[in-house]
């Protein structure tokens, strides 16, 4: 689907078609990881108010919990295909899926998504840091218009 090489001399191809099925596959990953990434912060965030436990370490600890659960069940997902209701209509098939599952192959492509996931979330996290630390140097500019009202530029 996505090849922009030429067969013959190896070279990426000038096709607009590829190029729009390549950006509408990127665009929709992109939003997804990034509305999935602000949910699960949102999620870890209201457990641990709940729990009435929530501290930054305790959110970066539940957050990256949540991550690996997260890229556990995109394995059991795409390459399983377990869905859940297998596990109301046949449970001792679906336990046996998932104890099965684990071997070293899964536990690396599992390491992958995790880590794919933590970057995204560890750029928005980094991001956020440091939008607050500008703004936490840069003076707030007042809209008083009685401020300018004297102003000898009137």
């Amino acid at each position: 689907m996505l090849d922009p090489y030429n067969s013959l001399t190896k070279l990426m191809v000038f096709n607009l078609h590829l190029w729009l099925k390549f950006t509408n596959l990127l665009m929709g990953a992109l939003a997804c990881a990034l509305i999935g990434t602000i949910s699960l912060e949102y999620v870890a965030d209201q457990v641990l108010w709940h729990l009435k436990r929530w501290s930054r370490l305790n959110q970066v600890v539940l957050i990256n919990i949540l991550l690996v659960l997260s890229a556990i069940g995109i394995y059991i997902g795409r390459f399983l295909r377990l869905h859940t209701i297998y596990l109301i209509l046949d449970p001792k098939w679906a336990i046996q899926q998932l104890i099965n599952m684990w071997n070293w192959r899964m536990l690396v492509f599992v390491a992958f998504m995790y880590a794919l996931q933590l970057l995204i979330w560890g750029c928005m996290f980094i991001n956020r840091f440091e939008f607050q630390q500008l703004e936490s140097q840069t003076p707030t500019i007042k809209s008083d218009r009685s401020a300018t009202a004297d102003s000898p530029h009137d």
